[in-house]
């Protein structure tokens, strides 16, 4: 995001703040062996939630729906990328991982 909007006022990069928390929050549960399925699923459920929210607000003060739906795009493949490491490397880690994978 280049921090400017066609509307009135700047584009603030708060949108991404709930899912930089998320990723944090799903590296602490690994890092701690715990992954409980409804502590991981609340925790992106809100880290969607409240990036959904962010987004909506800007739209709603004039960001271009374009450019909304960038960010809600970004926000949903970090999610996504942030459960596929979960995933990858602690629930389902590589038996044998490769030089790439370590």
């Amino acid at each position: 995001m280049d921090g400017t909007r066609t509307g009135p006022g700047p584009v603030r990069d708060s949108w991404l703040e709930p899912v930089e928390a998320a990723e944090a929050e799903l590296d602490a549960l690994a890092g701690r062996g715990r992954l409980p399925q409804g502590e991981v699923l609340g925790i992106l459920k809100r880290g969607v939630r409240t990036t959904r929210s962010l987004v909506r607000a800007e739209f709603e003060a004039g960001l271009p729906a374009d450019r909304s739906m960038r960010m809600l795009s970004a926000a949903a493949d970090r999610h996504i990328g942030a459960l596929f490491d979960l995933t990858a490397g602690t629930v389902f880690p590589a038996a044998n991982p490769t030089m790439g994978d370590r």
